[in-house]
């Protein structure tokens, strides 16, 4: 199966953004990481600030920090100044696809409002949301262990983050996009479209969270990045992890708890230890930070 895909590489902690990513509680927060349990609806999360891994209360299908990020993305819609798309490659039942281009292997979502900021959401859960203009986690997001990744930016990046979307074709499911911002952001609305937009093979650009503590390297490939070639086995790796394809629980020695589950470059896949921390999702995200450090 070909690879398409936007990789993410990132340090550091700061404040949040007025349209931001939420936690918990509805909060806004500068970025959270969270990794679902296989046959659950339970999570853990990492926050700014955070030392180890700690297990919410809540469960990912009824409420909790995916659900609040979601829906106050779908409170932008009707703003003059807002936008937002919610991507998925996995496709509800009742959305037939009607578009002969490819699609990368990706799923998130992202919303921004003109001089308030944004979030982008990148995660592994097929079909989420199953209904538009709404939260609905899928029934069949139960059964594997799914992850995802949060962060607060300032609007200033939409640019960039449209080139770098551009370049990787998510298929988008639900969108919403101010008349005044497609004259602002032609490519946008074509984006925003599932329309074709002609690009680079592959791009890596630097991005900084809302108020410049958490740097970004965020890498995309397109289709004509190279026939089997992964950007996470070709590019990011490299730079970051060797992948290996093993999944461990572990307790350290000091006590703390660590996740990992690694990965041949492929599919879902979160490394987390008491110094570092690497995430990939589905070929489409990595990140890398000292967190624990």
């Amino acid at each position: 199966m070909l690879l398409f895909g936007a990789f993410l590489l990132l340090v550091g902690v700061a404040e949040t953004g007025a349209v931001s990513c939420l936690d918990d509680d509805g909060n806004p927060i500068e970025w959270f990481i969270g990794y679902k349990f296989p046959s659950s609806y339970e999570y853990a999360v990492l926050t700014p600030g955070s030392t180890s891994w700690n297990k919410s209360v809540k469960y990912i299908h009824q409420d909790g920090m995916m659900k609040n990020t979601f829906e106050s993305m779908y409170r932008l819609k009707d703003s003059p100044n807002s936008f937002y798309g919610m991507y998925n490659d996995e496709k509800p039942d009742e959305l037939l696809l009607t578009s002969r281009y490819w699609w990368g292997h990706m799923k998130g979502a992202l919303g921004f409002e003109l001089g308030k900021g944004g979030f982008w959401l990148i995660h592994s859960i097929p079909k989420l949301s199953e209904e538009t203009g709404t939260y609905k986690y899928p029934h069949t997001g139960r059964v594997y262990g799914q992850h995802f990744f949060c962060v607060s930016l300032p609007d200033a990046y939409v640019a960039q983050i449209v080139t770098q979307l551009t370049i990787a074709r998510p298929l988008f499911q639900d969108t919403y996009l101010a008349p005044k911002l497609t004259e602002l952001y032609p490519n946008l609305s074509l984006l925003l479209n599932n329309s074709l937009v002609r690009s680079t093979p592959h791009s890596v650009v630097n991005f900084s969270s809302a108020h410049g503590g958490l740097k970004m390297k965020h890498f995309s490939k397109s289709l004509s990045y190279g026939h089997g070639k992964s950007l996470s086995v070709d590019s990011v790796f490299y730079r970051v992890l060797l992948g290996v394809i093993v999944v461990i629980m572990f307790v350290l020695s000091d006590g703390t708890s660590g996740l990992f589950v690694f990965t041949d470059g492929y599919d879902t896949h979160l490394v987390a230890t008491n110094r570092i921390l690497f995430v990939c999702c589905n070929s489409m995200t990595c990140l890398h930070s000292n967190v624990f450090a």
